[in-house]
C-alpha cells in the first residue's frame, strides 16, 4: 500500500499510487482517477517517478519496456545527479523527453498518504523534487524548507500542515521499496519487492467508481490519450557520445523523412508527436516493465 507503481494496461503503461488492495486487485490513483489492475500488471518504481509521469502515458505499440525504462533512468540521473550534474529543476530535467508544453507545474499540488501516520499530505511537486536532489542526491548543505519526507514539507510550507521533525534518515525518494508502513495490512499487500515481469497483456485497468475529481474527467481522459515522449530526441542523447552512429542515425532519419512523402500536410516531427500520435498499431503481446504519457 502507499506505494508508486508503473501499472501496464492492455495498450498502455501510466503511473499512480496504491491507495487499496483486495485480494488480487488494486486500487490505483492516477493524475486524479481512480483504476483497478491485477498486481501482476504492477511494478513499484521511484515515487518521483510517478509524481513527474502520472500525467502521460506510454502507449505500449510504440514504446518497449527497455525504451520506457530508459525513459525513467533518464529522469532519475537527472535529479540525483548520477554521473552527471543533478537538478531540481524540471525543464532540465525533461528536456529532449516530451515537448515543453506538457510539463507538469511545479506548484502542481500532490496527494500521498504519509507511510509514518496513515494520514493524507498535500505538497507541490517542487517539494518532492527538492526532496529527492538533495536527500536522495546526497546535496550538501539541505534547506530546512525541504522537510522530513518527500511527502512532508514543513508546516509553514504544507497546504495541509506537515509536520516539524527530527533529521531525516536514509533515502525515502529514490528506494521504491521504502515506505515506512509497519501496519498488519501490509502482510497482505500484494505487491512483491522487485520488479514484476508481465509475460501477456492484462486486460485494460478499468475504472473503480467514479473519477476523484468528476469536474475534471474529461481533462483527465484526454491526458491518458497524449503521446508525450520525444523518441528521437532520446535516441540523439543516447548516441551523444558515438559521432559516427549519430551521424548515420540522422542520415537514416532524413532518408526516412524523404521517402515518405504524401499529398497532405506534412506529419510534425518526432519532438511534435505528443500532439497528434499516430494511429495506433495492434500487436498482440508486449512485455514490460515501465511507465506512460497521455493525451491533451
Amino acid at each position: 500500500m502507499r506505494r508508486a507503481v508503473a501499472v501496464k494496461g492492455s495498450d498502455h503503461v501510466y503511473y499512480g499510487r496504491v491507495v487499496e488492495a483486495e485480494g488480487d486487485q488494486l486500487s490505483i490513483l492516477s493524475d486524479g482517477q481512480q483504476f483497478t489492475a491485477e498486481w501482476k500488471a504492477v511494478s513499484v518504481v521511484a515515487p518521483i517517478i510517478a509524481l513527474l509521469l502520472e500525467h502521460i502515458q506510454f502507449d505500449s505499440d510504440e514504446w518497449s519496456a527497455r525504451e520506457i525504462e530508459a525513459v525513467e533512468n533518464t529522469v532519475l540521473d537527472r535529479v540525483l545527479g548520477r554521473d552527471i550534474v543533478g537538478s531540481n529543476q524540471i525543464p532540465a530535467i525533461l528536456e529532449g523527453l516530451m515537448a515543453e508544453a506538457n510539463y507538469p507545474s511545479a506548484t502542481k499540488v500532490c496527494k500521498w498518504t504519509d507511510p509514518s501516520t496513515g494520514q493524507q499530505t498535500e505538497f507541490a511537486l517542487q517539494h518532492a523534487l527538492d526532496f529527492a536532489y538533495y536527500v536522495d542526491g546526497g546535496v550538501t548543505p539541505v534547506p530546512p524548507t525541504v522537510g522530513q519526507a518527500f511527502c512532508c514539507p514543513p508546516q509553514s510550507q504544507s497546504p495541509i500542515g506537515g509536520g516539524d521533525g527530527e533529521e531525516r534518515e536514509g533515502s525515502e525518494l529514490f528506494d521504491p521499496f521504502i515506505d515506512g508502513d509497519d501496519t498488519p495490512q501490509d502482510q497482505s499487500e500484494p505487491i512483491r519487492e522487485g520488479t514484476v515481469q508481465v509475460t501477456t497483456r492484462p486486460e485494460r485497468p478499468k475504472r473503480s467508481g467514479q473519477p476523484v475529481s468528476p469536474s475534471n474527467d474529461g481533462v483527465h481522459e484526454a491526458k491518458r490519450r497524449r503521446t508525450a515522449i520525444d523518441q528521437d530526441a532520446l535516441i540523439v542523447e543516447k548516441l551523444s557520445d558515438d559521432p559516427e552512429l549519430l551521424e548515420r542515425f540522422l542520415a537514416i532519419r532524413q532518408a526516412n523523412r524523404q521517402s515518405q512523402m504524401v499529398p497532405r500536410t506534412q506529419v510534425s516531427t518526432s519532438s511534435e508527436m505528443i500532439g497528434q500520435p499516430p494511429p495506433r498499431k495492434r500487436v498482440t503481446v508486449a512485455s514490460k516493465y515501465a511507465f506512460a504519457p497521455r493525451d491533451d
